[in-house]
């Protein structure tokens, strides 16, 4: 983005100009301050400049050159390196759950994706991640931050039910855009039992037993049913 830029020159005729330019080619900040009508027309150089670093292609090393030019025309100059980034990393690859699609019993899950390829510019330093209820609702945003890291351990999610994870990547430089997020995946928790209730008995089909079965958030995957004589010690399937 921008950045302040502070330069001082001196010279016995005074400055004429300070220059800044990515090296011989693109000027980014001059000024140029002279009153002919002095016996010393130009003063000692000392400038501060808004250098917006946003044009600068590609990412990675930029020389910057600072020129200082005195008023009869003589030029010194002097480079820095600087290491310039502008850009977002690219989406995550082959975001994935260790817990697949499948439903989890504990609030605790792994995610893993492999970084893009180096660019040249600033390396990835940590992730922002956005957990949003499936069925629609409101969402919640986090972080974390590592060197290159490529995994999230021990996400836990709002609450019960089925949720989808989207992740982004951000730099080293600050940058970061939810719009590079791949697709979400699923994050699907529920550690409630199932709840189970004898229905009333049908007088006309007292053999006959009926059981309400309901779970809010996962659903009924299986069930097994048993029975036993009153004064028996062991169950038996059925």
């Amino acid at each position: 983005g921008k950045q302040a830029v502070h330069v001082d020159a001196a010279d016995n005729s005074g400055v004429a100009q300070l220059r800044i330019t990515d090296g011989p080619n693109e000027l980014l900040a001059s000024n140029s301050v002279c009153d002919a009508t002095q016996l010393i027309p130009c003063p000692q150089g000392s400038g501060d400049f808004v250098v917006d670093t946003t044009p600068l292609k590609p990412d990675g090393p930029h020389t910057l050159t600072f020129e200082a030019h005195d008023a009869a025309g003589n030029v010194s100059h002097v480079d820095r390196e600087v290491l310039i980034d502008n850009s977002p990393p690219g989406p995550p690859d082959q975001l994935a759950s260790g817990s697949g699609e499948g439903w989890s019993r504990a609030n605790a899950f792994n995610v893993t994706w492999r970084n893009p390829g180096d660019d040249g510019g600033a390396p990835v330093t940590g992730a922002e991640y956005e957990l949003c209820p499936a069925a629609g609702g409101d969402c919640q945003t986090a972080s974390r931050d590592g060197p290159q890291l490529s995994s999230l351990d021990g996400i836990a999610v709002p609450g019960r039910g089925d949720w989808l994870l989207r992740v982004w990547l951000r730099d080293a430089a600050g940058n970061a855009d939810r719009r590079t997020a791949p697709g979400p995946i699923p994050l699907r928790f529920d550690d409630e039992a199932p709840q189970a209730a004898f229905l009333p008995e049908d007088p006309n089909n007292p053999t006959q037993i009926s059981v309400q079965v309901t779970d809010q958030y996962s659903g009924v995957a299986s069930g097994t049913i048993e029975i036993k004589k009153s004064d028996a010690e062991a169950w038996r399937p059925l």
